[in-house]
């Protein structure tokens, strides 16, 4: 599992990629803004079920493309 720490830094490093990739299937950047904010409450609330030995950018990306298809 991922310590708050390292928590922080993998996230604010996807950030502005992941706010492109939401905006651009939302279309609306208020809802994009807050879908990444759901993403971020998200992941770290389910942080212990991210397998380190795999790219977190690919796990929270696939969260954000279900955030996206829910929305």
């Amino acid at each position: 599992m991922l310590s708050d720490q390292e928590f922080e830094k993998a996230y604010e490093q996807v950030r502005p990629g992941l706010l492109r990739f939401v905006r651009s299937r939302v279309k609306d950047s208020h809802a994009a803004h807050d879908l990444v904010q759901e993403v971020y409450i998200k992941a770290a609330r389910h942080r212990e079920r991210f397998d380190t030995s795999r790219s977190f950018s690919s796990w929270i990306y696939t969260i954000a493309r279900n955030a996206c298809i829910d929305h």
